[in-house]
């Protein structure tokens, strides 16, 4: 398992994260309120990075402000050059 709070929006997360998880593995998300519009804007990064949404886990709580997680199923093996050099998948997202 891989997780990952506040560090970047869902395509570059996902670059900094899959290449940790073993094939087989589950990456989990922690997402605020834009939550959907970052899941769409993430579907050539999971393709490209061997990753697919396995569910998205509603959280109701008074206290957090993450309504949902994300959690994604590592199913291929990422390439060799991921992650890029940082700074890079901020600039040029997949």
């Amino acid at each position: 398992v891989v997780t990952a709070r506040a560090v970047a929006p869902l395509p570059e997360l996902l670059e900094y994260c899959a290449p940790l998880a073993a094939v087989g593995g589950l990456l989990a998300f922690p997402k605020g309120h834009g939550w959907q519009q970052e899941l769409d804007s993430a579907a050539g990064a999971m393709k490209e990075l061997g990753c697919s949404l396995e569910a998205e886990v509603e959280m109701r709580s008074a206290v957090s402000a993450t309504p949902i997680v994300l959690l994604v199923r590592k199913t291929a093996t990422t390439a060799e050059r991921y992650p890029r050099r940082p700074g890079i998948p901020r600039k040029r997202p997949l």
